[in-house]
């Protein structure tokens, strides 16, 4: 994997066994804007999404699907439909999404 998805997974202090993070973590790192804005995503003191960043203005529709693919594939929390996960995304940000749900469902 990469150094960034390595230092998320650290940072957190996550379990290896822990799949849901791991996929979520993995969108995060391989996405530069996600990546530069992990804080406004994800709580690290408290091990924790924060679903209220699908409201910041700052995220594109392509980016936004990818937190909610992320969000859904850590805890449902965000229901996502395979359209809705896939319809904004450019091929590469659709091999991140994939890849993701292939780490969470190994």
């Amino acid at each position: 994997m990469s150094d960034k998805y390595n230092e998320l997974i650290t940072r957190d202090q996550m379990q290896e066994s822990d799949i849901e993070r791991k996929a979520l973590f993995y969108i995060l790192a391989m996405n530069q804007s996600l990546y530069d804005m992990v804080d406004e995503i994800y709580d690290f003191k408290e091990h924790a999404i924060k679903p209220n960043c699908l409201k910041k203005s700052k995220l594109t529709s392509g980016t936004r699907a990818l937190i909610k693919l992320g969000f859904n594939l850590y805890n449902n929390r965000c229901k996502a439909t395979v359209y809705d996960s896939f319809v904004y995304l450019d091929e590469r940000n659709m091999k991140i999404a994939l890849e993701a749900i292939r780490i969470r469902f190994e």
